[in-house]
């Protein structure tokens, strides 16, 4: 990533949760990213030592924090499209191009867009959702 550093924002919670979250900051600095290098291969994901060096910092932040109001107003939407793709705040943000799907060429974003596949592809209910497709994903850009 050219030496460029990462900071992370999260979001305040319980302290359970919170230290889940540090630990999985650690683990990551440590060991890497936890998905099989095979099936993620596809991401280019960044090595070891790449992913230590630009993990930086992570920062915990209060609901009241503007950034963090920010950032919910961005990933809740893209989260829940996963299993709602008509979502109306999801389609609000891909109509008016707000998304970084939309910004990426085509063959670009199963690199650098949104990684649904880490999304459970099945609701409560137990219907199965197909992956959002570049074009779907894009057709409003």
């Amino acid at each position: 990533m050219d030496g460029r550093k990462l900071k992370i924002f999260v979001e305040e919670s319980d302290k359970k949760s919170d230290n889940k979250i540090r630990g999985y900051f650690g683990e990551m600095r440590q060991g890497g990213m936890p998905f099989d290098a095979t099936a993620s291969g596809k991401y280019a994901p960044l090595g070891v030592s790449e992913l230590s060096a630009t993990l930086y910092d992570l920062k915990f932040k209060k609901k009241t924090s503007p950034l963090i109001q920010l950032a919910d107003l961005y990933l809740y939407p893209i989260c829940k499209s996963a299993y709602d793709p008509n979502y109306r705040a999801f389609l609000a943000l891909k109509d008016h191009k707000r998304t970084v799907d939309c910004k990426l060429p085509s063959e670009a974003i199963a690199k650098l867009g949104v990684k649904y596949s880490c999304f459970d592809w099945k609701n409560t209910k137990g219907e199965d959702f197909s992956s959002p497709s570049p074009a779907s994903i894009t057709e409003t850009s």
